[in-house]
């Protein structure tokens, strides 16, 4: 019976992770389309972009709104992109991943032990984690749209990384770490774009698919530091030829984001 019990509020938990990762993806729909445009991400609320007619509250709720609605516009039958509803999934599930491995499986015993005795160093991982892929995947949005990420974003997310990744050490080995991969990071930018420049996909380099996919790379080595970086960029030179081949270059910041989660994962586990 207490076995049980406890499956019941780990269900619950995992419940309330994937609304809550559900609404930071609708969220994310909003930035991806609004930022490039130069728009506000806050003002107004979400509305239909033809017709302008706001949408309704319990029409907005994260995966099921777009079932209710049909994948259209209640006001003017637009059909609203498909690809809304799957950011939305891919949040969720996500955001149920980090829980369980920077929280759960850091916290207790029990599915409510973080909530009693609540780990800061374990929320503020959860957090750094949960920023760095929603902005790779804002980033993959955008650049699926072939639009410019603004470097105004990608510097807001690396000041907000910076203050994590301090967070979750102490003295200046936590700096020296921090530093580390800051420089890392940028010179990973550097260094495959002058590889790819230097082989048989240099015109592809030039680029159709655009260096901002390569920024994430300094995101990367912000948040998860020099050695995790390194096997991103290793994994990312294979994935960009083998999508060179196949001529779906514009997905280079998908499989970054890819990419990058496979390797939070087998680095915490």
């Amino acid at each position: 019976m207490e076995s049980q019990s406890l499956v019941a509020f780990d269900l619950l938990i995992l419940a309330w992770f994937a609304y809550l990762g559900g609404a930071v993806g609708s969220f994310s729909n909003v930035v991806a389309c609004r930022l490039p445009m130069g728009e506000s991400i806050i003002w107004p609320g979400s509305r239909c972009p033809r017709c302008l007619t706001p949408i309704r509250w319990h029409d907005n709720v994260p995966i099921l709104g777009w079932f209710l609605i049909r994948g259209r516009c209640r006001a003017c039958q637009t059909p609203v992109p498909a690809r809304y509803v799957w950011v939305e999934i891919l949040f969720a599930g996500m955001f149920d991943v980090f829980y369980w491995t920077d929280i759960r499986m850091s916290g207790g015993r029990i599915p409510l032990e973080f909530l009693i005795h609540p780990s800061v160093s374990a929320l503020t991982l959860f957090t750094q984690h949960v920023l760095l892929m929603s902005s790779l995947m804002i980033m993959a949005l955008i650049r699926a749209d072939r639009l410019p990420v603004p470097t105004s974003f990608i510097t807001s997310v690396a000041f907000g990384l910076i203050v994590l990744r301090l967070a979750t050490g102490v003295g200046w080995a936590s700096f020296i770490d921090t530093t580390l991969g800051f420089v890392s990071g940028l010179l990973a930018i550097l260094a495959v774009d002058a590889l790819l420049e230097r082989t048989p996909f240099a015109r592809w380099s030039r680029w159709e698919v655009g260096r901002a996919d390569l920024s994430g790379l300094f995101l990367v080595g912000i948040a998860l530091g020099t050695r995790i970086l390194l096997l991103v960029i290793f994994l990312m030179l294979i994935m960009a030829v083998t999508l060179t081949l196949i001529q779906k270059q514009r997905y280079l910041a998908w499989g970054l984001a890819f990419i990058t989660f496979v390797s939070i994962i087998l680095s915490v586990t």
